[in-house]
């Protein structure tokens, strides 16, 4: 069997805008594009972000709405609000809209991050995807070089490394979703 890429592309465009996209075909096995695997796939990876970082990161869940702050700080990094579903041709996504925090540039709307699953005819694509964000950093002296260098870079490699566990253990449509701590219900005990 081939081995399946993960495609990533990251901008910061001169409107101060950031997009970054993550993407994967899975094997057809893996599941089917619903919006209760879409919004697996996003309790994953915001899983995923409370595992990684060494500690630092932690992800408060409530409600379905998520917020990442860092440990110790009683302010969020980023505040989401609970999921939407959103309208796609050959599949669903949901996404959750950036509505405050730390990292996002006063006055700005937020953007939002989406979780979409299409079929193809390889398999079912999974896509992470960061559209519009406006980021607090602009606001600093040398801050675009910042968010391009630090803070885009940061978002695509999260989303690489969830698609490369995603790859390894591709089954989307489990009995239960994963608990806070990303364990599905065969990890639990």
């Amino acid at each position: 069997m081939r081995e399946r890429r993960i495609g990533s592309l990251s901008r910061l465009l001169p409107d101060g805008r950031a997009f970054s996209v993550q993407t994967i075909v899975l094997p057809e096995e893996a599941g089917s594009p619903s919006v209760a695997a879409a919004e697996a796939v996003a309790g994953d990876y915001f899983a995923s972000l409370g595992r990684s970082g060494a500690g630092l990161l932690a992800v408060d869940r409530s409600s379905e709405a998520f917020a990442l702050r860092l440990r110790g700080l009683r302010a969020p990094l980023l505040a989401f609000a609970p999921a939407g579903e959103v309208p796609e041709p050959d599949g669903t996504a949901v996404s959750y809209a950036i509505t405050g925090g730390l990292l996002l540039r006063r006055g700005a709307e937020g953007g939002r991050l989406c979780f979409r699953l299409a079929r193809t005819k390889e398999g079912l694509r999974v896509t992470v995807d960061l559209e519009a964000f406006a980021p607090a950093l602009l606001a600093l002296p040398g801050g675009r070089a910042l968010c391009r260098f630090i803070q885009l870079p940061f978002h695509a490699r999260a989303g690489r490394r969830f698609l490369r566990r995603l790859r390894r253990r591709p089954r989307l449509d489990r009995s239960r979703p994963p608990d806070d701590n990303g364990r599905t219900p065969d990890k639990r005990r």
